[in-house]
């Protein structure tokens, strides 16, 4: 196994502000620019350094996506998104996704269960992040996605 970690942050706007990190997610064209420049950078430069490089199967059965708080976000906008390059999605203590589901995850349904080998969300009883994930798993539900869902006694943490 080849575990790649890039730095999560697309769009330099994201970490060069000072207030309070939850507010940068206030600001919905930073955040949807975040999440297209990491979703390129990962896809068009990430991946295909690391198949150069490496000697690694490139099939999507063999590849998986995952992230926490932030990157949980990006992992569950790119993976879901991209069922032909992902079979196995993790996402911890997602931060950064908005109650617009369809529009995060425009035709996903229960046809994503043939393509996903895992999916896998969690996040802690005491995470402030806890409604808006709670309201992903209602929706995944209500489209019969089957995922794997833990919930832990711990806040927004690994």
């Amino acid at each position: 196994m080849i575990i790649v970690m890039p730095l999560g942050n697309g769009a330099p706007g994201i970490v060069q502000r000072t207030a309070v990190f939850a507010a940068v997610f206030r600001d919905e064209k930073l955040r949807q620019r975040n999440f297209d420049r990491f979703r390129d950078g990962l896809l068009q430069e990430v991946i295909p350094a690391v198949e150069s490089d490496y000697l690694v199967r490139s099939d999507r059965k063999s590849r998986a996506i995952a992230g926490i708080s932030m990157d949980g976000a990006e992992t569950l906008m790119l993976g879901l998104n991209a069922l032909t390059r992902f079979a196995w999605i993790g996402a911890f203590s997602a931060d950064g996704l908005t109650e617009d589901f369809e529009k995060q995850f425009p035709g996903f349904d229960a046809k994503a269960n043939t393509q996903l080998r895992l999916l896998w969300v969690s996040f802690g009883k005491d995470d402030p992040l806890l409604p808006i994930n709670l309201k992903l798993r209602d929706w995944l539900d209500s489209r019969q996605i089957h995922v794997k869902w833990v919930e832990t006694a711990e806040g927004h943490s690994w």
